[in-house]
């Protein structure tokens, strides 16, 4: 009988934890909820059980998500030799194929087992060892590495494996990043925590490779966070071959977009990023710096990452700075609402949080910031 006629069954539904940075987890399960799931909030996570098709769909269209893993199983585990078999006794043949690559990367919690590497090893070794033997029908091993994690806490085991592959923040059209990028899910957040929806107007004044723009215009426009990329589950051997996903309902809300620069290597490099995301022309992009840019009315929401760090030189003159354009944005547009992200803590924290709510905070590249957000009046 042909595959087409004999789908192969999954195992699912999964227990699927989805990474975010610790800071954003109710961000998260608020687009989850949108996309129809209930996800409950661990740290720097949130967990939630999803079939193939669910697994696929959320991994396509959460604009937030950094990955996805699924729970294999907890297990006591009070020895290296009794991790080792109970790690062998899990069903990797339904998620790994003979010879192919894997890697394993374990976190140790107030364990007897203190040495990571040799939990690392000794699960890659179960693993090597639990693939021998017969395998699951199917073509040829894929020649991508997958990805398992053991994470030990106290004297139990839980082995996750990857289901996204690539991180899902590296959308595909970001070639050209400019100086100091924000991630791509990191700039979602921050447009969702604005309170910038699909259908208001939006302003990025100091744009660089174009990145919040890019997201507000695949937002608008209904398209997938994810493109049209492959995932890591769609290689597992017990992978059904009908898992499509279903889509949300497709709108495309037209709200002006505008991102300017007065660099114009970044205008050029964030034309070229949003014309490799298929947005290139629902972008408004302007080569002027901020106090020469001119618009025909307010925006709705203003969403700005203005240059900060001990590259940029005297302290106290970035302080100035930050200071002239927090008051040119109040008394230009009194009326939009503008979301700056800083440091969270110093002069520019001082600037920005001036008559504004802190509505996140979270680490970028290592830095602890804020993201201050001013209701237009």
């Amino acid at each position: 009988m042909s595959r087409s006629r004999n789908p192969r069954p999954s195992p699912g539904p999964w227990l699927t934890r989805l990474t975010i940075a610790p800071g954003l987890e109710a961000l998260l399960v608020e687009e989850l909820r949108e996309l129809g799931f209930d996800g409950t909030i661990d740290k720097g996570a949130v967990e939630v059980r999803l079939s193939a098709p669910e697994l696929l769909r959320v991994q396509r269209w959460s604009r937030l998500a950094g990955r996805a893993t699924i729970r294999l199983g907890t297990v006591g585990a009070d020895s290296l030799d009794m991790l080792g078999d109970r790690a062998r006794k899990q069903p990797w043949k339904l998620y790994v194929h003979p010879r192919q690559p894997v890697q394993v990367r374990a976190s140790v919690t107030r364990s007897r087992l203190r040495h990571r590497d040799r939990v690392e090893a000794k699960v890659a070794h179960a693993i090597a060892d639990a693939l021998r033997g017969p395998r699951l029908p199917g073509g040829r091993p894929p020649t991508e590495t997958l990805l398992v994690g053991v994470r030990v806490e106290k004297d139990r085991a839980t082995f996750r494996v990857d289901a996204s592959g690539e991180l899902l923040h590296r959308r595909g059209w970001r070639r050209d990043s400019g100086r100091a990028p924000l991630r791509e899910n990191f700039a979602a957040a921050v447009l969702r925590a604005s309170g910038w929806r699909p259908g208001m107007s939006l302003l990025d004044p100091m744009c660089g490779s174009g990145t919040f723009a890019i997201e507000a215009a695949r937002w608008a426009s209904g398209l997938p966070a994810a493109g049209r990329r492959r995932f890591a589950c769609e290689r597992w051997p017990c992978w059904p071959s009908r898992a499509e996903p279903r889509a949300p309902k497709a709108e495309s809300h037209p709200g002006f977009l505008y991102a300017a620069d007065r660099d114009s290597g970044a205008l050029h490099a964030a034309r070229s990023n949003a014309s490799r995301a298929e947005v290139g022309g629902r972008i408004a992009f302007q080569g002027t710096s901020l106090e020469d840019l001119v618009l025909d009315e307010a925006p709705d929401v203003v969403v700005i990452n203005p240059p900060w760090g001990e590259r940029l030189g005297d302290p106290r003159a970035l302080a100035r700075l930050h200071d002239r354009w927090a008051k040119l944005l109040r008394e230009r547009w009194p009326t939009s609402t503008v979301a700056c992200i800083v440091p969270d803590k110093g002069a520019l924290k001082r600037i920005w949080s001036e008559g504004a709510q802190t509505a996140l905070q979270f680490s970028a590249g290592g830095t602890r910031v804020g993201v201050f957000v001013r209701r237009g009046a």
